[in-house]
């Protein structure tokens, strides 16, 4: 059902040393991938409803939930809690079709906002209902306005158990997509994103209530454009002195990856390509090689349900210099693309003074060389705020985030 298309940022000098070079691991669908309308999809979303919910951001969550439920397919199967000091099951495996969209209503009618924020009891929930179901794609939805807290309010310092949690989801194939509500100076966004990551879903900010709506709507939809579950790609070197060093999918949404030879990649799309941007080091060329294509990586694709797709990656030595310099102008963008959203995601770990002006000098120079102008005049009017300000606000942090999480997309 896919294909594997690889390309390289460049060419390789042949010299005395080492170069860093960026291969680029596309996950083509052929026509027709998967079942027609996609694979059947469970979700299930926690929403936030302590105290500091209360009022508008409550009332637009509660009507995007019912959106969502209102656009599920009759294969689909839903479930929703309210979590806060306790956690409230509302929906529980409900199929789509007319009658769930009334049902949702009524559920989320009664929901008050009370209470501390029990993230712990979301991230457990997920977990619970979204058992293991051959030919599904699973994915949980956190939506949240604050920071996780103990019993009595607090905010936790230790966020590694909640972190590990997420990571479970995604070993069990579940992406969890961790919604900030209202503004983010009263969340933790580099928590949030980092549930993302782990999980293999994505962080997504809702700095106004009204937007929920439209993030909700986009992840249904693409969950619902599957053709594929649970992939994992390997990434082999073929020769002993090539090292791989780092790791990131860049669509069709980003998350950054750890080095390792198995790449838990999640679900597959079958209307759009799913690229890994892998950044290796390429050794000089043996006085034994010839010149060429020399072979480096071996890669290969497993999902279930599917064929191995195998192949491998030859890079080009050349001794002309120019020639090495000539670059693939696409992954030489998603290379721009993934240092941008290393830069914001660094942005978000910081209150340092000057290691985020460097930030953001960094971020509006790769935006600009990627042709990203709105994204380079929002960092350098950032820049600005923290020389006149002597700091950078949480909003306008996480505001960058989101800017730079978009840039991937479909080609």
């Amino acid at each position: 059902m896919f294909d594997l298309d690889l390309a390289w940022d460049r060419s390789a000098h042949t010299g005395s040393y080492a170069g860093e070079h960026v291969l680029r691991v596309r996950i083509r669908p052929r026509a027709g991938a998967g079942p027609k309308g996609g694979l059947p999809v469970r979700m299930a979303i926690a929403l936030d409803t302590s105290s500091s919910m209360d009022g508008e951001k409550l009332a637009r969550a509660k009507q995007a939930c019912s959106s969502i439920v209102g656009r599920l397919r009759q294969e689909d199967k839903f479930w929703l809690a309210a979590f806060g000091t306790r956690l409230i099951p509302c929906l529980e495996n409900v199929a789509g079709g007319g009658p769930a969209a009334s049902g949702a209503q009524t559920a989320l009618g009664g929901l008050k906002a009370v209470g501390v924020t029990r993230t712990d009891y979301a991230i457990e929930w997920v977990e619970r209902v979204l058992q293991p179901e051959p030919g599904t794609v699973r994915a949980g939805v956190l939506i949240t306005d604050g920071h996780a807290t103990d019993p009595r309010g607090n905010a936790l310092s230790d966020l590694k158990p909640l972190t590990d949690a997420a990571a479970r989801l995604g070993a069990r194939a579940i992406a969890l997509f961790a919604v900030g509500l209202g503004s983010a100076d009263d969340f933790n966004t580099g928590f949030l994103a980092d549930l993302g990551r782990v999980s293999g879903g994505a962080f997504l900010y809702a700095d106004a209530p009204e937007k929920l709506e439209q993030e909700l709507r986009r992840r249904l939809s693409s969950c619902q454009a599957m053709a594929a579950e649970d992939a994992t790609l390997l990434v082999q070197p073929v020769l002993d002195d090539v090292r791989i060093v780092g790791l990131c999918r860049i669509r069709p949404d980003y998350v950054s990856m750890d080095v390792a030879p198995s790449i838990r990649i999640g679900s597959l799309r079958a209307d759009a390509p799913t690229d890994i941007l892998v950044s290796v080091l390429v050794p000089p060329k043996r006085l034994e090689q010839p010149l060429g294509s020399i072979e480096v990586l071996e890669v290969r694709l497993n999902y279930v349900g599917g064929d191995l797709s195998l192949t491998t990656a030859p890079i080009e030595y050349t001794t002309a210099f120019s020639r090495a310099q000539q670059v693939n102008s696409e992954v030489d963008q998603d290379r721009l693309v993934w240092a941008i959203n290393t830069y914001a995601d660094a942005l978000n770990r910081t209150t340092d003074r000057n290691k985020t002006g460097e930030l953001l000098s960094n971020l509006a120079a790769a935006a600009q060389m990627a042709g990203q102008g709105a994204l380079a005049g929002n960092a350098l009017k950032q820049l600005d705020e923290l020389k006149s300000s002597g700091k950078l606000s949480a909003h306008s942090r996480t505001q960058v985030l989101a800017q730079s999480r978009d840039l991937g997309g479909n080609p």
